[in-house]
Formats: C-alpha cells, sequence, structure tokens
C-alpha cells in the first residue's frame, strides 16, 4: 500500500519531467502564425518554466514562460513586450505535443515537436 502512494506523489514530478528540454512549436491565432523555440525546465510540484524565443507578426522576443505538468495535460504563458499574454493548453505524448492557445479573446491551434537537445 505504501508503495503504491509513493508512486502515486511522484506522478506529477514525472510529468513535469516528460516536457523538459528543447520545442519547435507552432501555431497560428486566426490567421496570425506564432513560432516559438522553447528550453523548458521541469520544476517541484509539476511546475514548469523556461525561456522561448518567440517569432511573431511583431518581429522577434525573447518571453519568460511558466505553467505547469500534470499527466500528459500541461499548460503554461507568457507576456509579450507589447502587452499580450498568450496562454497555451495541450497535450504532451513522448516528443509531440498539441493544443490551443488563447490571447485577447482569440483562439488558435498549435502543434510541437521536441528538437534535438
Amino acid at each position: 500500500m505504501r508503495m503504491g502512494i509513493l508512486l502515486l506523489a511522484a506522478l506529477p514530478l514525472v510529468a513535469a519531467d516528460g516536457i523538459a528540454g528543447k520545442w519547435s512549436i507552432t501555431g497560428d491565432i486566426v490567421g496570425h502564425a506564432v513560432v516559438l523555440n522553447c528550453s523548458v525546465e521541469a520544476k517541484p510540484e509539476a511546475k514548469i518554466a523556461g525561456t522561448c524565443t518567440l517569432t511573431g507578426s511583431d518581429g522577434t522576443e525573447s518571453v519568460k514562460i511558466s505553467g505547469e505538468a500534470k499527466g500528459e495535460k500541461f499548460n503554461f504563458e507568457f507576456t509579450t513586450g507589447s502587452g499580450y499574454t498568450l496562454a497555451y493548453a495541450g497535450t504532451l505524448q513522448r516528443d509531440t505535443m498539441q493544443g490551443g492557445i488563447e490571447v485577447s479573446g482569440a483562439s488558435g491551434t498549435f502543434t510541437g515537436k521536441r528538437s534535438a537537445e
């Protein structure tokens, strides 16, 4: 019984570790392409953090992300230099991810692939 409880307690950290690494993410929000190249780190309590290079219609900038990963589901967000907050939520399957993006009442979709380290 104790072993089962210990294994269940470790699941959130394992999930966050699963998303750790470098990712190339492409998305579309109402016809506007959004490209992220991210380095994601696992943090305690299923939290994730990292830095992404964002390429969009306003140019290229570096942004800090924060979020969490539990099971195969994850979410993260960041705020651009122009003040827009983009929220990503999706599912992870080994070296791929997919999901939705929300920003200022508009929504879109994204896909991602793990990059070589």
